[in-house]
């Protein structure tokens, strides 16, 4: 199995040592904290990705048996870049 890195995204503030991200940045070694330049005045270009609608199955499970899940295909073939 492939390592697993966690990654937390933490609001305006950098929301400090009391919140579940903080105690799971420093409880577990695969997360990986995301920081910014400002915490408290963020850039919503340099933030904002878009969300994508996958549908009533659109998560990632590999036991759900979902075969090669077409309607997933669409969004990633518009998501990613063309391979070179």
């Amino acid at each position: 199995m492939e390592p697993v890195t966690f990654v937390h995204l933490v609001g305006i503030g950098n929301s400090g040592p009391g919140p579940w991200q903080h105690y799971r940045h420093t409880a577990d070694r695969r997360t990986v904290r995301v920081e910014h330049d400002s915490w408290d005045h963020p850039d919503r270009d340099a933030r904002v990705a878009d969300l994508v609608e996958a549908g009533d199955l659109g998560h990632i499970n590999a036991a759900s048996h979902l075969g090669t899940w077409p309607e997933g295909r669409r969004p990633l073939t518009r998501l990613l870049p063309p391979a070179a």
